[in-house]
């Protein structure tokens, strides 16, 4: 019996602690939204069902903008590899603490926007629309900055908790044709 208790202290700290958040503030080169969603960019990724297969590519055409008072515009074109398209604009509003103020039009309300070093993680939901069935989704979002031109993007989206889908891009700086070399 004393065993079975001592086991179940063991998993139940490892389940602890690979829930905690990694502590990236000490990494540089330090990722500044401002500098890295400004002008041209495009990304390339896909989007891996629950087992881990390819359920979609997609290419993306980003534009950056910031105003005199500090607020960011992104503007995404997204094309999928069946020809679909699809947009999305983010606003970055300073907050007045040093972080900022993350929403897209298609979000459920403000990105919750957390900032450590070379990572800025987005946790936010989105109604999702999947053969004419609508569902409520939430994105754990993370962007990590490998240098000034380069960042990699890996989000999970959970339902109910349960990881449904997975998706990871690259970004990088300027515009780039969208069409797929298969069309």
């Amino acid at each position: 019996m004393n065993n079975i208790i001592k086991l179940s202290i063991f998993f139940a700290a490892l389940l602890i602690g690979g829930c905690a958040t990694p502590d990236y503030s000490k990494m540089k080169p330090n990722l500044d939204i401002r500098e890295v969603f400004n002008g041209e960019l495009h990304a390339i990724g896909m989007v891996q069902n629950r087992s881990g297969g390819i359920s979609q590519r997609f290419k993306v055409n980003l534009t950056g903008s910031w105003n005199e008072q500090g607020v960011g515009t992104l503007y995404e074109i997204f094309r999928y590899d069946d020809g679909s398209e699809s947009e999305r604009t983010w606003t970055f509003t300073p907050d007045g603490n040093n972080g900022w103020i993350a929403q897209a039009n298609d979000t459920l309300g403000p990105a919750k926007f957390i900032q450590q070093g070379p990572t800025i993680q987005l946790l936010y939901q989105m109604n999702i629309d999947v053969d004419g069935t609508t569902y409520k989704l939430s994105f754990d979002d993370w962007l990590y900055a490998i240098d000034r031109d380069h960042i990699m993007n890996r989000s999970t989206i959970t339902k109910f908790g349960f990881r449904v889908a997975e998706v990871t891009l690259v970004i990088q700086r300027g515009h780039i044709d969208l069409n797929f070399n298969n069309e």
